[in-house]
């Protein structure tokens, strides 16, 4: 199955030296503040609060603070998104909508650094897909947005934007946990920039025994655990030719096996299994007065 973004001015005023003090402080938290902006909404930077429509833009220091794994996890937590896992982290991904789409997930458009995760048969979303930790900037348009990103944007659009390398030659990050269910993960990332070129790498791996969902006094031979076993690699390897050009390329990889807590034909019981892989290449250059970006992608579900 196949388918498939100064100057400071410091005035030393000796009669008064802790007024003086406290005036360059001032100073300089207004030059620092930068002006959040939002692309998703009008396809170029816009001022949050010029923007014709509801937005939240959730920043990496919220995604830092909140303590979701996964991209669904943080989402739930604001107004206007309907997020359901039924069998919680073992359930088969989850399902995000908005505007009262809850029956029809697919009119979400869900994009990652512009590029569209719905399935071209169902319009749903992996959102095993995506981790939190290799997410930088969320932002989320309430409301039809057909007009600028077609059908799968009626109930709104949330584009997830990923993490540039980090700006020195190395920065590595080791990570696990345990849990209940004999739940285990561990992972790695591993980023930096070396002169023009940057590179990004994260792989983690959760297992989990699971629970049998069935009630004991109701269990029968054929009522087993729902477990899962998941493998999960993000890449992103970036370029600057030129002082005015920029390349990107990002490579996803994505494989799970979950029991689904039955046990029919098989002797670890009836579960499904996933292999995604995803290339997405970008390429923003300047010419002339105008900035253009040609993207491409391709993305594929077994």
């Amino acid at each position: 199955m196949k388918n498939l973004i100064g100057l400071w001015v410091a005035i030393l005023l000796f009669s008064h030296p802790f007024v003086g003090v406290a005036e360059e402080a001032k100073e300089m938290e207004e030059e620092v503040e930068l002006e959040e902006v939002v692309v998703t909404a009008t396809r170029h930077e816009t001022p949050v609060e010029e923007v014709p429509a509801s937005v939240t833009v959730i920043t990496r220091e919220q995604i830092e603070a909140s303590s979701g794994m996964r991209v669904d996890d943080i989402l739930r937590k604001y107004a206007g998104i309907d997020v359901r896992r039924p069998s919680g982290f073992l359930s088969h991904s989850a399902t995000v909508s908005m505007r009262g789409m809850g029956s029809m997930p697919g009119r979400t458009l869900v994009l990652l650094d512009g590029i569209p995760l719905n399935k071209a048969d169902t319009g749903t979303v992996n959102w095993d897909l995506l981790r939190a930790e290799d997410i930088e900037r969320i932002e989320i348009v309430r409301g039809p947005a057909s007009a600028l990103y077609g059908s799968n944007a009626m109930g709104g659009v949330i584009n997830i934007i990923t993490r540039k390398p980090e700006d020195r030659p190395i920065s590595a990050k080791l990570k696990g946990g345990y849990g209940s269910w004999d739940t285990w993960s561990g992972g790695a990332v591993v980023s930096g920039t070396l002169g023009r070129f940057g590179y990004y790498l994260s792989y983690d791996h959760l297992d989990s025994d699971g629970y049998n969902p069935t009630p004991p006094e109701e269990r029968t031979p054929y009522d087993v655990k729902r477990y899962l076993e998941e493998d999960h690699l993000w890449s992103k390897f970036t370029c600057k030719p030129t002082e005015d050009s920029f390349v990107s390329l990002g490579y996803l990889h994505f494989e799970d096996k979950r029991g689904e807590g039955e046990k029919y034909r098989h002797p670890d019981g009836v579960y499904r299994s996933w292999d995604t892989n995803g290339v997405n290449l970008a390429y923003e250059f300047s010419w002339g007065k105008s900035r253009w970006l040609a993207r491409g992608f391709y993305l594929q579900e077994d």
